[in-house]
């Protein structure tokens, strides 16, 4: 038993070893998983690996011990958020000493993105007050206007007085600026109650609402530059990944770049697919594969997912079945299968196996082939040896029974496999995850239509099997 289980967990392994996976991860933010979507179809491109996709993983902090983990390969951050992260001092967050402490915790920040995702002040571009106001220093001596800002952006060391004191502009009672709530600043500024406000640089309000930017020549305001973080093995294990980093993605996206795509998602409600592309393809990469060269990678990992551990479940089902009619011990297995078939669900297995054979596919191949055992079982076990009717090898002639065993085995395998997605399987799972958490319809069908389609197919093949295996005398 034990050269048994040895066996088949190495002839797993030996499956399992395709084509690596990279994982990439992204916080909750429709700017952070837009430019997760921009890397992952980035690095798709190159061959190399298969893309996860794990959006919405939650904030700087959660995500980047995710990162330290392994649970993810690569996702994009803001400089600021890290450095509060990995660095108490905020007077020590520049980025050669942010790069320093990733470093010593195996982090490497694989360079910036090229938008700064910090404050800017804004007005219509239609207020004609404001026609030849480019930079903030030409608001200094400048008093025929009303300012609005945030709590946040007034209390911030970084923000409104540190600002205005730096360039020199009048904070006191005859320019005082109004408190509002963030919410309120936009319409604020659309009516005409304040002239000048504050927003993030690269907040879709910018596209929405015709605004201006004021430009910060000073370079006062504190710097969030977009950023890639990595695993440090990054550019070693996956070479043309990182080379395709630093030619297409790193130092290509402005602050115009990225404001238009946040508008593109959050206003015009186009699919976090849809605009990386359209991003990347500017960027002189085209994403844009046939639908079967988009699927078909995936296709074959769930076929993989399915048909492996069904044939080891199939083979290990009709062993044991065939043994309880000639030993005791086995008999006894047998009935407690039966007995313990449908209470026990598959993910108790699969959890059960996680932290021994961790994540991918050897613990779904496993639980798999655990979980398949029972239908086969099940349905090949004879009523009593008396009816039996044992061909020459041994097995009852119960083809039809077992033919139905397998299709119940197969059709739990097509549909459980999708799950596999989460733990770094691959598979039809991945397009259906992806899709859901991009809210991007097309993908989640990519995803579904194939699985129904190979589990129609799998039972077609099962019921021709059937048809043509089983003696015609027990044919029903």
């Amino acid at each position: 038993m034990k050269t048994l289980i040895l066996s088949l967990f190495l002839t797993f392994n030996l499956f399992a070893k395709a084509t690596p996976v990279l994982t990439v991860g992204s916080k909750l933010e429709t700017e952070n998983k837009i430019l997760a979507e921009i890397i992952a179809q980035a690095l798709e491109t190159t061959g190399e690996v298969q893309i996860e996709r794990k959006f919405s993983l939650g904030s700087s902090g959660v995500i980047y011990n995710t990162l330290k983990k392994g649970d993810i390969d690569i996702y994009p951050e803001y400089s600021k958020r890290i450095g509060e992260v990995v660095i108490s001092s905020q007077w020590q967050r520049h980025l050669y000493q942010i790069n320093k402490a990733l470093a010593g915790e195996g982090i490497l920040m694989a360079g910036l993105l090229g938008f700064n995702n910090s404050y800017s002040l804004v007005v219509k571009k239609d207020n004609v007050k404001f026609k030849n106001i480019e930079n903030i220093s030409d608001l200094k001596g400048f008093t025929s206007y009303q300012r609005a800002f945030s709590y946040d952006f007034l209390r911030a060391q970084d923000g409104f007085s540190s600002v205005f004191k730096a360039y020199g502009i009048d904070t006191g009672i005859k320019h005082r600026s109004f408190k509002m709530k963030k919410d309120r600043l936009i319409g604020a500024l659309n009516s005409g109650e304040v002239d000048l406000i504050q927003v993030g640089s690269t907040s879709p309000d910018i596209v929405r609402h015709n605004l201006k930017v004021i430009k910060d020549d000073k370079k006062h305001m504190s710097r969030n530059f977009g950023i890639i973080l990595v695993k440090g093995s990054f550019a070693k294990r996956f070479p043309a990944s990182w080379k395709l980093l630093n030619d297409v993605i790193l130092k290509k996206i402005t602050n115009d770049d990225m404001a238009k795509m946040n508008a593109q998602v959050e206003l015009e409600g186009k699919t976090y697919s849809t605009v990386a592309m359209s991003f990347l393809k500017k960027a002189g990469l085209d994403t844009r594969f046939s639908l079967w060269k988009q699927i078909s990678p995936k296709f074959f990992t769930h076929l993989q997912l399915v048909i492996i551990p069904l044939l080891f479940s199939t083979l290990f089902g009709l062993f044991l079945v065939v043994m309880a009619t000639k030993n005791k011990v086995f008999e006894k297995l047998v009935s407690s299968i039966n007995r313990f078939y449908k209470p026990i669900p598959f993910l108790i297995i699969l959890c059960v196996l996680i932290p021994f054979l961790g994540t991918g596919k050897v613990p779904v191949y496993m639980a798999l082939f655990i979980f398949g055992i029972f239908p086969i079982v099940k349905w090949s076990k004879s009523t009593n040896e008396e009816d039996a009717n044992l061909s020459w090898w041994g097995t009852p002639m119960a083809s039809h029974n077992i033919w139905a065993g397998i299709k119940n085995t197969a059709f739990i395998n097509v549909g459980i496999a999708t799950l596999a997605a989460y733990i770094g399987a691959g598979g039809l799972g991945d397009l259906i995850i992806s899709g859901l958490s991009g809210k991007d319809k097309n993908l989640i069908l990519m995803g579904v239509i194939p699985a129904i389609i190979l589990a129609a197919f799998i039972h077609l093949i099962v019921e021709l099997s059937d048809k043509y295996t089983t003696p015609k005398s027990l044919r029903r």
